[in-house]
């Protein structure tokens, strides 16, 4: 029988399970073999259902009634069975027949698939009421579906149809139609009216929103933030699935989904604070005295932690560009300073020592020191280059001083001349 519970609300099908009794008055095994398929039948007062199933494995089934209708009875027998190759199950196929004791059947029973069939006396079927029933169909009748959700529209047409026809059947003395049929159709017709209230809500709104979500590329963002943003995507996505939910739910969907969007950050750029790093491990401590250099060191060290961190704020790489040019900018006056303990030093040296250092965190970055010599950064190396290779910052000042007083020179003996 069915996967869904969904298809057990088919009105030619709800009969079945409300009239199932909960005990049994006799147990009869037909035929059946473990693992591959079984029939069964079961008897409750003059009523019998007769009941198999199969695996992979189509089958055809024998009933011959006169193992169940005694003398010249006539009972009706009502077969529900799957349809062929319904994988999903919900092709069940009704029918009905009146059988006595000369009568048998094949019955078809498709690949992990069943049957089930209800011989039910007839003649002694009790009165039933319509009344009901009458009512509720003319209220039906009265009701405004514009506008309402469209499953709802759908399932409360079904059982308005259903409805109907077993207000006929029984009318016209349909043994078949029990009084709890009547009684479970009117109250299901009821059941849908209810629901008329449902309006279909405009998503307009929460898909524009949705698509710019899956639109993002989140390896880009920092992972603060990411967790809630994924539960509301997840979220709006389940409303725009369901086509009962309220305007004022699908608002707060896609206002939930902005506000996690908003609170996304981006991982900051970090090619300023790379140029700055590469070029403080061009320079040399030699030349400064130990305090400045431990912390040029220092913030030299932090920064390399920073820009390898996948996960670095904007105001970290913001914090730790500006400790390392403050740091950088230390050294340079400390190494003036050092060297005007021998002599005068020409202040505009000291400018171009600075500017030189803003410049390199400026450009592209080249890493190379004066010298020549590629610098890489890295925690896994040290953060600062000392030897030959790298020229000393009072070395440097000392040159730019010569350079610069030579300029002057030529410059003055122009105006001379």
């Amino acid at each position: 029988m069915a996967d869904k519970d969904t298809t057990y609300l088919r009105e030619d099908l709800r009969g079945l399970f409300e009239d199932l009794p909960a005990a049994w008055d006799e147990t009869r095994f037909i035929s059946g073999e473990v693992g591959e398929y079984v029939t069964l039948a079961r008897r409750s007062g003059d009523t019998w259902y007769i009941a198999g199933n199969t695996n992979d494995t189509a089958r055809t089934e024998h009933i011959d009634f006169a193992e169940y209708v005694g003398g010249q009875d006539e009972y009706l027998a009502q077969i529900w069975y799957d349809g062929p190759d319904d994988n999903d199950k919900t092709d069940i196929a009704v029918e009905k027949i009146n059988v006595t004791a000369a009568d048998s059947i094949d019955v078809k029973v498709a690949r992990k698939g069943g049957f089930t069939i209800k011989l039910t006396k007839i003649g002694e079927t009790e009165p039933v009421s319509t009344a009901v029933l009458e009512y509720v169909l003319g209220l039906a009748e009265d009701v405004d579906t514009d506008g309402v959700v469209d499953s709802v529209v759908e399932i409360f047409n079904d059982r308005k149809a259903a409805a109907y026809d077993i207000l006929e059947r029984a009318e016209a003395g349909d043994p078949s139609v029990t009084q709890s049929m009547i009684d479970q159709s009117w109250s299901g017709l009821i059941e849908i009216m209810q629901y008329m209230s449902f309006k279909q809500g405009d998503m307009t709104d929460l898909q524009k929103v949705v698509d710019l979500a899956n639109s993002l590329d989140l390896t880009k963002y920092l992972d603060e933030g990411q967790q809630k943003f994924n539960d509301a995507l997840a979220a709006a996505e389940a409303v725009l699935e369901d086509e009962l939910t309220e305007q004022t739910a699908i608002d707060q969907a896609w206002k939930s989904l902005l506000k996690a969007m908003s609170e996304l950050r981006l991982k900051p750029s970090k090619d300023a604070l790379e140029e700055l790093i590469a070029s403080a491990q061009s320079m040399s401590t030699e030349g400064v005295s130990e305090e400045t250099a431990a912390v040029f060191r220092s913030a030299l060290a932090r920064a390399v932690n920073v820009y390898e961190d996948e996960q670095a704020t904007e105001e970290e790489v913001a914090s730790a560009q500006e400790e390392l040019q403050t740091a950088i900018d230390q050294m340079l006056v400390s190494a003036g300073a050092t060297d005007g303990e021998g002599q005068e030093t020409d202040s505009s040296s000291a400018d171009d020592m600075t500017a030189g250092s803003q410049q390199a965190s400026g450009n592209s970055g080249s890493g190379k020191a004066d010298g020549g010599s590629q610098t890489t950064i890295s925690s896994g190396r040290p953060a600062v280059k000392t030897g030959d290779t790298t020229m000393p910052i009072a070395g440097s000042v000392a040159v730019m001083a010569l350079a610069a007083a030579g300029a002057a020179a030529v410059w003055k003996k122009k105006r001379e001349i």
